[in-house]
């Protein structure tokens, strides 16, 4: 039942950026963010919803194709979300990328910067220290053959 609400919400939203042939209006190629939350987006298919596949389809395309003419950072971020989708990466691993796009923009906000660099420290801390813990567990409690 939710995977239908889902896919149909999805489809409620994305019509609205089709022309009447179907397909995604050409002019939205042009906005590279908007792209990328496409692309995040069309992840989330699950069901075969041939919106979510067409989306897909060309978030990809143009996204691929832009990366020549963006800024460096800019294309760094833009073919990282093309390698490693969204919601078929490890959180962490998209947070490093996300920040390190975030601090190589002109105008940011660095009280939120701080605050999301503070909480990815605190998180690699907590695994190395789990790690840690493994490492002693392990070492201390040999496994007999």
């Amino acid at each position: 039942m939710v995977s239908t609400i889902n896919r149909c919400a999805a489809g409620d939203v994305l019509w609205r950026f089709t022309g009447s042939d179907g397909e995604f209006k050409l002019p939205l190629s042009k906005d590279i963010r908007g792209l990328l939350s496409l692309h995040d987006m069309s992840h989330l298919d699950i069901g075969g919803e041939v919106l979510l596949y067409k989306a897909k389809e060309f978030s990809s395309k143009h996204l691929a194709s832009a990366i020549r003419y963006l800024e460096p950072s800019l294309a760094e971020y833009v073919r990282q979300s093309l390698d490693h989708p969204y919601h078929l990466s490890l959180m962490q691993y998209k947070a490093r990328h996300h920040l390190s796009y975030l601090q190589s923009l002109p105008t940011r906000d660095t009280a939120v910067e701080r605050l999301a660099a503070a909480e990815f420290q605190q998180n690699k801390m907590l695994h190395q220290k789990e790690m840690q813990e493994i490492k002693r567990y392990v070492n201390e409690c040999p496994i007999s053959s």
